[in-house]
């Protein structure tokens, strides 16, 4: 959704168009602000349920995607390990 948003904002040349991609931001920066504060309880369950140092972490600002089931889908960073298969390589992390 926000990246659709971003792309109608760049490539609108009519003002119109760029009022209502403007508009369409705002409304969803409101819902999810309002997410962020109805939903606390729920990231800050996550955070304690699946937190991991280095493996699994939230940002503050989490994206969240609730629906009809009782849970709610919220965004992680989850880090993948490569081995080092390239021994004298600058960045053995690089794919």
């Amino acid at each position: 959704m926000v990246l659709q948003i971003l792309r109608d904002i760049t490539a609108s040349s009519d003002a119109n168009n760029l009022m209502k991609a403007v508009s369409a931001a705002r409304d969803w920066l409101a819902v999810h602000d309002a997410h962020q504060i109805e939903y606390a309880e729920a990231i800050q369950m996550a955070r304690d349920q699946h937190h991991v140092d280095g493996e699994v972490e939230l940002d503050d600002e989490v994206l969240l995607s609730p629906g009809e089931d009782p849970g709610i889908y919220i965004s992680a960073w989850v880090w993948v390990y490569f081995p080092d298969n390239n021994e004298g390589d600058d960045d053995d992390n690089e794919i």
